[in-house]
Formats: structure tokens, sequence, C-alpha cells
């Protein structure tokens, strides 16, 4: 079940500095916010985290061609992406859950 998802370009991860292409072999610091939602998991309930660079058509099409958001993009211009979560001592990743405590007695949500 979906809960929430989030979208953030990797071209436009820096708002400030405008677009910003990647280059192979790199690694880039990216933070995919997501919005407020009051959800209760029971003991023993697991989360998944799907990465992907396209989730259309829920979302705008993402070609990974390079070219602006709204391009024209054709066919010929559609690019395969390779996704990759790093997690090291010097690359932690992290998925931060924050947990609502209850005003009744030994009752976490």
């Amino acid at each position: 079940m979906l809960l929430m998802d989030g979208v953030t370009r990797a071209t436009y991860r820096d708002p400030a500095a405008g677009p910003q292409h990647l280059a192979p072999g790199e690694t880039y610091q990216l933070a995919i916010r997501l919005g407020d939602i009051h959800h209760t998991f029971s003991a023993g309930n697991r989360i998944e985290v799907d990465i992907t660079s396209c989730n259309f058509p829920r979302r705008i099409r993402n070609t990974n061609s390079g070219h602006p958001v709204l391009a024209n993009d054709t066919a010929a211009d559609i690019r395969v992406a390779t996704n990759a979560v790093h997690h090291s001592q010097n690359q932690a990743s992290t998925v931060v859950l924050p947990v609502y405590q209850s005003s009744h007695k030994g009752e976490r949500r």
C-alpha cells in the first residue's frame, strides 16, 4: 500500500544552483522530502522504500535525457538510468521516520 511519495529530480537537487547534470561514477547526496501523514505501524510491520527515475503517469515523465523537465523529448531521447543507494561509513543513507508519542500511557504511535 502506497502511503506517500516524494520527488527530487537529481538534476535540480540544489535549486539555488540551477540545473546540474550528474557525472557517471560520481555519488551525490539527495534529500527526498515527503509530506506529513499519520499512520500507525503495528509491531513487526516493515516499510518499503522504492527509488526510481520515474513514476509516470503518477508524476511527470522523466526520460533521463538531461533535458529540462517539460522538454518535448521523443523516444530517441529516452535513456535507461541506473540508481544506487549507497550505504557505508563514509556514505550513510538514512530514512527518518518521526515517532509520535501518544498521551495514552504505554501507547506509542
